[in-house]
C-alpha cells in the first residue's frame, strides 16, 4: 500500500485529496462541455475497474471519477490518455495524465449548435481558449456563453465571454409592424424605437442579444456575419467577497479576447508573486471594490486605534488634547471613531467620481494625514511595541528550536516520547499529539500512539527535514498568544 504521498504532486496531476485515506478521484477535463462517445466509454471503464463505479458530473462540465486508490494513479493516467488526446488537451508527457489542475476546465453553454439565441459556437471557442491557456497552475476560471441570457453564469468567473451580434437593418424590407420594438422592450434593453415608420437603433443601449433578428417576421433584421463578444472580468463566488464580473470590453473580436486573457496570465506570473509580498501596501488593489475595502479599513481604524490605545494606557487623556486641536483645526468639534467615520465617509462620497477616482477633499486628506502622524508618534512607534516584538520573536523561535532538536526521521516520535518526562512535559506532549494526528501510522511502534481520526496524514513518514519544520510551524501558528507564552514559560522554568 502507498504510504508516503506528495499531496502537491497528486493535486497537480488533477487528482483530488479526498476524505478517504489513500483514495483519490480524477478530474477529467472536457473543454466546452462537449464529449465524444469513445471518451465516455473510457471514463466508464476507469470508474468500474479502478474506482467505486461512480462518476460525478462537475459544475464546470468535467467528470470526476470517484474512489480511485492512490497506488493506481499511474495505471489510470495511461488509460485516460485517449480521452486527453480526443479532447486535444495540451500535455507535457504522454501517459503522464493531466499536467496541471490550477486553471479549471473551460466551460460553455451549448451555443449555436442548438440554441437559436446563441451568437457563436461556444464549444469551438472554448477549445481554442483551452489550447491557449492550459496547462497552468494559476487558479483561473473561464466560461463561454452564447448570448446575454448567460446560461453558463459567465459573470461568476474570472473571465466570462458573452456572445453579441451586430443587428443589420434593411429599411426597404421593413413593413413597420413594430414586432422588433415590442420584443426589445419586453425581453431586452429597449434599444429600438419607431420614427416615421422606420426603426431607429440606439447602439449604446444595444447589448447584441439578437432578439430583433429572431422576431422580425420578414427578416428586415439580420445578424452581421462577423462575430462579436462582451468580455467580463473578475467575477467570483466563495466565502470571501463574492461578486459578479464587470464589463471590460464590448464588441470585441475573438483574437483580442484570447490576447487579453493570455496577457493577464503573463502579468500575474511576472508581477504578482505571493511569496514576495511581505509588507502591507506592497501591492495596490486593482478594482474599485478593492480600493473601497482598503480605504474603508483605514477610516475605521483611525479613531479605533486611538480608543484602544487609551484603554490600554498607551496614551493618556492629556495626549488627546493634541487630537482635539487637530479636530478643531479641520472643523471637527470632537474626535472619536463614530465622528471620524461619519465625516470621512460623507466626504469620500461627495468627492469621488469616475473621473477623479476614489478620493477625499484636500481638507479631509490633510486631517487624515495629521491623525496618522499622531498615531505613529504616540501609538505605533511606542517603545513598548518594539520590546514586545522582540519578546514575541523570542517566544516563537525558542519553541521552534526546542521542538526541532528531536528530529530524527521515523524515530522522531520516539525521541519526543522519551523526553516528555525528562524536560518539558507540556510543550513536547502537546506537539507529539499534533504529530500523531497528521503522520502516517506506519512510523508508530505502539498501537496506543495511533490516532483514531480518519484525516489526511499531511506529514507522511517525516522522512524529510523540511516537512518536520512545516509541522512545527503549523503547530505554532495555531497557538493563541496566551498558549504560546505558556509554552515559553515552561521552557524557562526550573
Amino acid at each position: 500500500m502507498l504510504r508516503d504521498v506528495n499531496t502537491k504532486k497528486v493535486m497537480k496531476n488533477a487528482y483530488r485529496i479526498t476524505k478517504q485515506k489513500y483514495e483519490t478521484s480524477l478530474r477529467v477535463r472536457i473543454p466546452g462541455g462537449c464529449v465524444d462517445p469513445e471518451s465516455l466509454m473510457i471514463v466508464s471503464k476507469i470508474a468500474n475497474e479502478f474506482g467505486n463505479g461512480q462518476v460525478h458530473i462537475t459544475t464546470r462540465q468535467g467528470f470526476e471519477i470517484l474512489g480511485i486508490k492512490m497506488e493506481d494513479m499511474e495505471a489510470v493516467n495511461k488509460i485516460i490518455q485517449p480521452v486527453i488526446e480526443n479532447m486535444n488537451i495540451n500535455q507535457e508527457v504522454k501517459d503522464g495524465g493531466y499536467p496541471a489542475a490550477g486553471t479549471r476546465n473551460v466551460c460553455a453553454c451549448i451555443g449555436n449548435k442548438v440554441c437559436p439565441k446563441a451568437q457563436y459556437n461556444t464549444t469551438e471557442f472554448a477549445k481554442k481558449m483551452e489550447k491557449a491557456i492550459f496547462p497552468n497552475d494559476l487558479h483561473f476560471k473561464v466560461a463561454f456563453t452564447g448570448c446575454p441570457n448567460d446560461c453558463i453564469k459567465a459573470r461568476t468567473h474570472d473571465f466570462g465571454i458573452i456572445g453579441m451580434t451586430l443587428p443589420l437593418y434593411d429599411k426597404d424590407r421593413c413593413v413597420s409592424c413594430g414586432a422588433c420594438v415590442k420584443k426589445c422592450e419586453k425581453l431586452s434593453t429597449g434599444a429600438l424605437k419607431m420614427e416615421n415608420y422606420k426603426i431607429v437603433r440606439d447602439h449604446d443601449k444595444c447589448i447584441g442579444c439578437g432578439e430583433c433578428t429572431l422576431n422580425c417576421p420578414i427578416s428586415a433584421w439580420t445578424r452581421d456575419e462577423n462575430k462579436y463578444y462582451r468580455l467580463v472580468i473578475m467575477g467570483r463566488t466563495g466565502k470571501k467577497n463574492p461578486r459578479l464580473a464587470e464589463d471590460f470590453l464590448i464588441w470585441a473580436d475573438e483574437e483580442s479576447i484570447i490576447k487579453i486573457v493570455l496577457n493577464t496570465y503573463k502579468f500575474v506570473k511576472e508581477y504578482i508573486d505571493l511569496n514576495t509580498i511581505t509588507n502591507p501596501g506592497q501591492v495596490q488593489p486593482y478594482t474599485w471594490e478593492g480600493c473601497v475595502v482598503k480605504i474603508s479599513d483605514k477610516i475605521a481604524y483611525l479613531g479605533r486605534d486611538i480608543e484602544d490605545a487609551l484603554l490600554l494606557k498607551i496614551i493618556s487623556r492629556d495626549d488627546l488634547k493634541d487630537v482635539y486641536e487637530l479636530g478643531l483645526k479641520y472643523g471637527q468639534k470632537t474626535v472619536n471613531t463614530s465622528v471620524i467615520m461619519h465625516e470621512l465617509m460623507g466626504d469620500l462620497i461627495e468627492n469621488s467620481s469616475i473621473e477623479n477616482g476614489i478620493c477625499f477633499s484636500h481638507e479631509k486628506q490633510n486631517f487624515i494625514d495629521s491623525i496618522k502622524k499622531f498615531n505613529y508618534e504616540k501609538i505605533y512607534d511606542n517603545k513598548k511595541f518594539s520590546y514586545y516584538k522582540k519578546y514575541a520573536n523570542l517566544v516563537i523561535n525558542s519553541i521552534f528550536e526546542e521542538l526541532f532538536k528531536y528530529y530524527d526521521k521515523e524515530n522522531t516520535i520516539n525521541n519526543l516520547q522519551a523526553n516528555i518526562d525528562k524536560k518539558y512535559r507540556f510543550v513536547i506532549s502537546d506537539f507529539k499529539g499534533w504529530i500523531i494526528k497528521y503522520c502516517d501510522e506506519s512510523i508508530f511502534d505502539s498501537k496506543d500512539l495511533k490516532s483514531s481520526l480518519n484525516n489526511e496524514k499531511i506529514y507522511g513518514t517525516l522522512n524529510n527535514e523540511n516537512v518536520y519544520k512545516e509541522a512545527i510551524v503549523d503547530y505554532i501558528s495555531c497557538m493563541t498568544d496566551a498558549y504560546a507564552i505558556k509554552c515559553f514559560n515552561e521552557l524557562i522554568s526550573f
